[in-house]
């Protein structure tokens, strides 16, 4: 149960690291977390019994993983927020749609091109709404002409000289069958 307990710490310290270097490229991140992780196990080896205490006395003395990344990689490395690249690519995604779709690709673009974002967060970006605000629209709103269409196209005259065709066959049919047919032509004659 110690033992788990204490990889838990080293995995979640690990994490936090991650979660502070993502201002740096793929492949500084790895190579932090490689080293780090390394000290780590380096460490835990030295001691004849490591237990939580020293699991946590080990990560302690390594630090906060904001100031190791800060430490190593200058104020650029620790993720320092939200910067213009990224806000104008979440605003290029969600209205860039209605600028003839070029706003939206640039979005994409700029979000793929951002250190800001996790890959998953990025095709996240990329393909919950294509076009943005404008796709999500346009969907809507072929979705209601179709609906509103089919509606009208039953109320036109030509549908409704197609109807009354179709009972007239109907009637034609069940005065020439047995009995049951004659309802189930009642049945379907009677809808306007």
């Amino acid at each position: 149960m110690d033992a788990k307990s204490s990889q838990h710490l080293v995995e979640q310290y690990l994490k936090e690291l991650r979660a502070a270097s993502r201002g740096l490229s793929r492949g500084e991140r790895r190579e932090l977390a490689a080293q780090i992780e390394e000290h780590i196990r380096a460490a835990l080896a030295i001691m004849p019994a490591p237990g939580e205490a020293g699991v946590r006395e080990i990560l302690e003395r390594l630090g906060d993983p904001e100031e190791i990344v800060a430490e190593q990689y200058g104020p650029h490395g620790a993720r320092a927020g939200i910067g213009a690249q990224a806000v104008t690519a979440i605003v290029l995604l969600l209205v860039g749609g209605f600028l003839a779709g070029i706003g939206w690709i640039a979005g994409v673009v700029l979000l793929w091109t951002s250190q800001v974002w996790t890959t998953r967060e990025k095709l996240i970006g990329t393909l919950v709404v294509p076009g943005g605000l404008f796709g999500a629209f346009f969907v809507a709103s072929a979705l209601l002409v179709t609906s509103v269409g089919s509606a009208l196209a039953d109320r036109s005259p030509a549908a409704s000289a197609a109807r009354t065709r179709r009972c007239a066959t109907w009637s034609r049919i069940a005065a020439a069958a047995p009995r049951r047919s004659s309802r189930s032509s009642t049945r379907s004659c009677s809808r306007s």
